[in-house]
This record gives structure tokens, sequence and C-alpha cells, in this order.
């Protein structure tokens, strides 16, 4: 009778030591934790590299703006590389640098300015022959300038405006003008995340152009 009794007992101790293991919660934050943060830490990096992103678009898009607006009010662009004056299209290249702080531009970034006329009009030729408003132009390019190159960081792009130099839907007739500005800019958008994500695609270039029609007639480039 006694050894059934030690028995049953060490029976009911070993059911009660299982259960209690199993409803014990002893653990369970730490474990909570390194599944969680984890997580939590990849996706803070996630929308960190979606927020530098947004924001190397709206830059691009600024510097385009900017300097179609500006060359826009200009009638003549001297093709030198300094910035001894306004109108030096060295000016511009330094403007876009400033504009786009605080991205890289001046060793990622890169400008194309192309000037387009209307050849029907002999516009190209002639900045006096505007043509008449509402019979339709044929778009041509008058003079094109890139901006110089940084290094090996350099996007090193062509331009790549349509065949026809504007969108379809754009309204060009005979005697108009327009300055379109193309920006370049070379950007890593998983440059955090991919320490952990070995396929990452790595850099991209992000591109934007923007129109502007002169305000009074086409923009001329100059020697000096």
């Amino acid at each position: 009778m006694m050894r059934s009794l030690i028995r049953r007992c060490r029976q009911r101790a070993g059911r009660s030591g299982v259960k209690r293991f199993w409803l014990s919660d002893h653990g369970v934050a730490g474990i909570e934790t390194a599944v969680l943060v984890p997580l939590i830490l990849l996706m803070m990096l996630g929308f960190t590299e979606l927020y530098l992103y947004l924001r190397t678009i709206s830059a691009a898009e600024r510097v385009a703006f900017t300097l179609a607006d500006t060359i826009g009010q200009k009638p003549s662009i001297a093709n030198v590389n300094n910035t001894a004056s306004a109108n030096n299209i060295g000016t511009y290249w330094y403007a876009a640098d400033a504009i786009a702080r605080p991205l890289d531009f001046a060793n990622r970034g890169e400008v194309i300015i192309t000037s387009i006329c209307d050849s029907v009009s002999n516009n190209c030729t002639d900045p006096d022959a505007l043509g008449k408003v509402g019979d339709k132009g044929v778009p041509a390019k008058l003079w094109r300038v890139v901006s110089p190159k940084a290094g090996a960081n350099s996007p090193n792009q062509k331009s790549r405006l349509p065949a026809g130099f504007t969108p379809p839907a754009w309204p060009f007739y005979s005697g108009d003008s327009a300055i379109a500005v193309e920006v370049f800019y070379q950007f890593n958008p998983y440059l955090m995340t991919s320490a952990f994500w070995a396929d990452a695609p790595g850099v991209v270039t992000v591109y934007e152009v923007v129109y502007a029609r002169p305000r009074k007639t086409v923009v001329q480039l100059t020697s000096s």
C-alpha cells in the first residue's frame, strides 16, 4: 500500500509540474522582443528610404522648374561655364547644385537644357518671325547644352526628349518656342535595406523634365 501511495504522489507532482510549465508566461516578453524588434527596424528603414526617394524626386522637379522658368525670362544665355554673370550658363549649373541641396548634385546630378523653336516660321533663324498663333508649328532644336561631367558618379545621360522635342499634347504653334530642362540624378533607393537584401536593384537614375515658354521670344545662345 505504501508503494502505491508514493507512486500516486509522484504522478500528481509530475502532472502539476507539466501544467505549471505550460501555463507559465516567463520569457514571453523576451521572445516577442526578439521577433518584433527586427521587423520594426526594417519598417523604420523602409519608411526612411521612401522619404529619401520622395525628397530626391521633389528636388529634381524643383531644379528643373526653377531653371526652366528663369531661363525663359532671358532673351539670351551666354555659353560660358562660370558664374561671372547672371547670363552665363555656368550660373545655372551652380544654381542647380544650390537648389538641390542637401543632395550631392554636383557629383551625382546632370542637367540638359534644350531650346526649341518653330522651323516653319523661320523662328529658328529669325526670332522676329513669330508666325501666326493658331497655325500649327513644327518643333526643332535651336541649341542644347549639357552641364559639365562631375566624375565617375555623374549620370552621363543623353537627352530623353521625344523625337518631336515636345510632348504630343503640347500645343506648339507657328512661331512658338520653348525651353526644356531635363534633370538626372544618380540615387540608390535601397542604400540601407540592401544590407539585408542581397538582390536589391541598386542605383537608379531619377529623371524629371519641365517645359516652359519664353516670356518674349526664343532664347538664343551666345558665345559670350
